[in-house]
C-alpha cells in the first residue's frame, strides 16, 4: 500500500516538473525571444469605447403618418492621442476638412478639453455628413490618425418643415445645461433635444422619453488611434415612439394655406405699405383640447434650426397681437349678462358715435341703420360696441368700465397660463389684459371714455395670442368648458406597448348664461351668412361660406365664426384675424387664424380658415406642397 502511494507521489511529481519546464519556456520565449515585439505592442495598443448611437422614437400623426424618424448618417470622430506631436498634426487638417460643418480648430481643441478624463472616447464632431466629406478623409487617411467615420442614426424628417415648431430640433448639450445632463448619465458630446417636443421628452423618465439607450464598441487601437480590432459590443436600444394629436393633411393644408397667402398678399398694391410675413393657424377639439393642427409661418428646416433667425420668437401662435372685432362676442356676452344691452334692442348707427368731443367711426362710414346685438357681430358694427362701452362708462365709470371688461376677460381665461409640452425654448406672450391699472402702468393716466371705446371693439391696450384665441371660441363653442389644450396622445414602446395615454384635463368650468350665449353664437352663426331682406348686410365671412360650403357626407356644416381686422397705427396694414368653431349645432372643432398685416379679416384669414375646415370635414386627398389657394 504505502509503495503504491509512494510510486503516485513520484509520477505527480513528474507530471508537475514538466509542467513547470513548458511554462518556464514560454516565459522564455515571451520575455527574451518576442520580449520586444509584445512590449511595443502593449506600448502601442489600448482599448476604446466607441459610442453607438440609440436612434431616437418616431414622431407618428394621428392618422399614422410617420413624419420624424432616424436614418443612418456617417459622423465623424476623433480618437485623440496621447501626445501634442500627434494632435498638432491632425486637427488643422480635419478642421478644413469639416469646416462646412462648423468646425474649427479651437472647436476642436474646446471639445478635447471639455472631455479631459474621457480619452477612451472618441470625440463626437461632425453628424450627418455628405458623402464627399467622407471620400475627403479616406482620400487622406494616412494623414489623419484617430479620425473615425461611422454609420450613426440620426433624425429623418420625411416632410421637411412641416410641424417644426412642434418636434423642435437637436443639438449638443449647452453649457448651461451641462451640470443636469451629466448628472442624468449623458455623454459630454451626446445629441440632446434643444426645444420642442425633442427637449420635452428628452431627459425624463425612461418610459416617456424618445432618447433610447446607446450601445457600445470596444475596439483596439494603435497609439496614433488607428483601429487595430474589434473586441465587443453592445448593442444599442431605440427609443419610445410619440403619437400625436394632429391630423396630417389638416396640419399640412394649414401650413400651406398659410404660405400661399402670404404669397398671395406680398403683391404690388400700393395701398398696403406693410406685407404680410407671419402667420398662425391652431385647431383644437372643443371637447378635449387635443391640438388637432398648430402652424406658424415662416416655419423653418428642423435639421438646421441654427440658421433661422428669430427662431425662440418665431412660434407666431405664442405671439401676442392686437385682436381686433375678435373680440366683439365676449363684449357682447358682458353687455348681456350686465344688463347694459337687451336681445332685442336696436342699436342705430349712422357710420359712428359721439359723445361730447368725442367721435369715433364705424368701418362703415355710411353706417348699417338699426341693428340687434346679434346683426351687431354679423357685420362687425363698430358703433353698437362703442355704445355698449359709453353704458358701461356711464354705470361704473372710465376705470371701472375697463375693470368690468376686464373682469370679463379673465373669466374667459385669457390670464390663465397654460402649459404645453412642446413650449421649452420658445418665448411666451402672456398677452395684455385691459384693466385700468394696466392702462396707467403703461400712460400714467386713467382712460378716458374714447380709450374704453376702442378696447370694446379689440383695440387700444388688449393683446393676446393666437393660443389664447382659440381657447376663448372653444369654451363659446362648448358652454364654458376649458381644456388643457395637448399634442402628444401616445408614447409606444419599441415593442408596441403603450407607456402613457393622454387624458382630457378639464382646467376651469366657467359659468356663461346660457340665454346670453345662444344669442352670441347665432350672431357668430350669421358672420358666415349673407344677408336677409331688411337686415344690415351681409356676415364678415360670408362669400366663401356660401359659394363653397363645407361639407359632411352630402350636407352642409354650419360654420360660426367671427373675423377681425386689428389696426396696428396710422397707415399701416391691419392684421387678419379669423375665430370660429363648426359645427354650428354640435361644435367638434375650435379654428383660430391670424395673419400680420394680412389687411382685413375677410381678406387673409378667411380664406386660410375655409381650407382647413373643408380639410377636417370633407373627405380630400392633400398632396404636400401643392397650392392649397389660388
Amino acid at each position: 500500500m504505502d509503495e503504491l502511494f509512494e510510486k503516485r507521489i513520484n509520477y505527480l511529481h513528474q507530471v508537475v516538473f514538466f509542467l513547470a519546464l513548458l511554462l518556464i519556456g514560454r516565459l522564455f520565449y515571451v520575455q527574451l525571444v518576442r520580449g520586444d515585439y509584445y512590449l511595443a505592442r502593449a506600448e502601442l495598443n489600448s482599448s476604446r469605447q466607441i459610442v453607438v448611437d440609440a436612434p431616437r422614437g418616431d414622431i407618428v400623426t394621428s392618422d399614422g403618418v410617420t413624419i420624424v424618424s432616424s436614418r443612418p448618417a456617417y459622423v465623424v470622430s476623433y480618437l485623440v492621442p496621447s501626445t501634442k506631436e500627434q494632435r498638432e498634426q491632425v486637427i488643422p487638417l480635419l478642421a478644413e476638412i469639416l469646416a462646412d460643418y462648423g468646425v474649427t480648430e479651437e472647436t476642436i481643441n474646446q471639445a478635447i478639453e471639455r472631455n479631459r478624463g474621457f480619452s477612451y472616447r472618441p470625440i463626437r464632431l461632425a453628424v450627418d455628413v455628405a458623402e464627399e466629406t467622407v471620400l475627403q478623409i479616406d482620400e487622406r487617411r494616412m494623414e489623419l490618425p484617430g479620425v473615425i467615420v461611422e454609420r450613426q442614426a440620426v433624425r429623418d424628417y420625411r416632410y421637411g418643415n412641416l410641424a417644426s415648431y412642434l418636434i423642435g430640433g437637436l443639438g449638443a448639450i449647452t453649457e448651461n445645461k451641462e451640470k443636469e445632463y451629466l448628472a442624468a448619465g449623458y455623454r459630454r458630446d451626446a445629441t440632446v433635444g434643444i426645444f420642442g417636443l425633442e427637449n420635452a421628452f428628452e431627459n425624463v423618465a425612461p418610459e416617456l422619453s424618445l432618447r433610447g439607450q446607446d450601445g457600445y464598441r470596444l475596439v483596439e487601437v494603435d497609439s496614433w488611434g488607428r483601429l487595430i480590432s474589434a473586441v465587443g459590443e453592445t448593442p444599442p436600444v431605440a427609443g419610445n415612439s410619440m403619437v400625436l394629436t394632429i391630423d396630417f393633411e389638416l396640419q399640412a393644408v394649414a401650413e400651406q394655406a398659410l404660405a400661399d397667402i402670404v404669397a398671395r398678399l406680398n403683391d404690388t398694391d400700393q395701398r398696403y405699405k406693410q406685407k404680410p410675413s407671419k402667420g398662425a393657424v391652431i385647431v383644437l377639439n372643443v371637447k378635449t383640447g387635443a391640438i388637432l393642427a398648430w402652424a406658424s409661418y415662416p416655419n423653418f428646416d428642423p435639421g438646421r434650426w441654427a440658421k433661422t433667425p428669430e427662431l425662440w420668437t418665431g412660434n407666431i401662435p405664442l405671439n401676442a397681437f392686437p385682436v381686433g372685432s375678435t373680440i366683439k362676442p365676449l363684449i357682447s356676452l358682458l353687455a348681456l349678462t350686465d344688463g347694459v344691452a337687451s336681445p332685442t334692442e336696436k342699436f342705430y348707427c349712422p357710420g359712428y358715435l359721439q359723445v361730447g368731443a368725442t367721435r369715433k367711426h364705424c368701418a362703415n362710414r355710411s353706417g348699417h341703420g338699426y341693428l340687434t346685438l346679434e346683426e351687431g357681430i354679423k357685420v362687425s358694427c363698430n358703433v353698437v360696441y362703442y355704445n355698449i362701452a359709453q353704458r358701461l362708462v356711464v354705470k361704473y365709470g372710465r376705470a371701472g368700465a375697463m375693470d368690468k371688461i376686464g373682469d370679463m376677460v379673465k373669466m374667459m381665461q385669457f390670464g390663465t397660463e397654460v402649459p404645453l409640452s412642446f413650449a421649452p425654448g420658445y418665448l411666451r406672450a402672456p398677452g395684455i389684459i385691459p384693466t385700468a391699472e394696466n392702462f396707467r402702468r403703461i400712460y400714467n393716466y386713467t382712460p378716458y371714455p374714447g380709450e374704453v371705446w376702442d378696447v370694446a371693439i379689440g383695440q387700444g391696450i388688449m393683446e393676446f395670442t393666437p393660443l389664447q384665441m382659440v381657447s376663448y371660441v372653444s369654451m363659446l363653442a362648448n358652454g364654458g368648458y376649458h381644456y388643457q389644450p395637448y399634442i402628444v396622445e401616445q408614447i409606444l414602446s419599441p415593442a408596441g406597448e403603450i407607456n402613457f395615454q393622454a387624458e382630457p384635463q378639464l382646467l376651469a368650468k366657467v359659468d356663461l348664461d346660457e340665454s346670453a350665449l345662444a344669442i352670441v353664437r347665432k350672431g357668430m352663426h350669421e358672420v358666415t351668412l349673407p344677408g336677409r331682406p331688411g337686415g344690415p348686410g351681409a356676415g364678415s365671412a360670408y362669400y366663401l361660406f356660401t359659394y363653397d360650403p363645407v361639407m359632411r357626407n352630402g350636407q352642409k356644416v354650419e360654420v360660426a365664426a367671427k373675423t377681425g381686422s386689428a389696426e396696428v397705427g396710422p397707415g399701416i396694414s391691419p392684421h387678419s384675424w379669423f375665430i370660429g368653431y363648426a359645427p354650428f349645432e354640435d361644435p367638434e372643432i375650435a379654428i383660430a387664424v391670424f395673419v400680420e398685416h394680412g389687411r382685413w379679416g375677410a381678406t387673409a384669414a378667411v380664406p386660410v380658415a375655409h381650407a382647413v375646415i373643408k380639410t377636417y370635414f370633407e373627405e380630400t386627398t392633400y398632396t404636400p406642397g401643392e397650392k392649397v389657394l389660388p
